[in-house]
């Protein structure tokens, strides 16, 4: 009732696709399922996503290295009734990311409608695709870590003079700023 001028009643569902680590769940996904709400609400959702794929974005690339820091990826997927928007956020720039909508996805009414999901489903199918390659590499990144501070070198019980690297993108991670309930603003 705060963020909306007036109630807003629906049925929604909040999804995260994670990658369990030994000490850490990873955020890889956020998405979203809504039962048929209205414009405002769907819109302000989005922008709650677009933001949560952000902060996903952010901290795959502050859980990687160097070595594996590139085209990474905070996906989302924002569906509402049979329909749904599926997109991700990538760093172009130093501090600038971009928010790209790949596909509008729309799920099959009946079996006559079943062979138009084709698009859409070859679409789930890449995000999946590209979310397991952001889970790998922050497998990799976790396990040369660990290699390196398992390894002995010359120096026993010395700090190692030869870390393993952070991601150059890392220092590039800025801070989200979401949008205050309404009477807040």
């Amino acid at each position: 009732k705060c963020t909306y001028a007036q109630a807003n009643g629906s049925f929604k569902i909040d999804i995260r696709s994670i990658y369990d680590s030994k000490h850490n769940e990873h955020d890889l996904l956020a998405s979203e399922i809504a039962k048929n709400s209205n414009a405002d609400m769907l819109d302000h959702d989005l922008s709650k996503l677009l933001c949560e794929a952000k902060d996903n974005l952010d901290a795959i690339i502050q859980a990687t290295v160097k070595t594996l820091d590139t085209k990474l990826s905070g996906w989302f997927f924002h569906v509402n009734g049979l329909q749904g928007r599926l997109g991700a956020v990538y760093l172009v720039h130093p501090g600038l990311r971009v928010a790209v909508h790949h596909h509008r996805v729309r799920f099959p009414k009946n079996l006559s409608s079943l062979g138009n999901f084709k698009s859409s489903l070859s679409s789930l199918f890449t995000m999946m695709f590209d979310v397991e390659q952001m889970a790998d590499k922050i497998r990799k990144s976790i396990d040369m870590i660990d290699n390196r501070r398992r390894s002995f070198g010359i120096a026993i019980n010395r700090q190692d003079s030869n870390p393993v690297p952070p991601a150059i993108l890392s220092s590039h991670t800025r801070p989200t700023y979401y949008s205050p309930p309404r009477n807040e603003a």
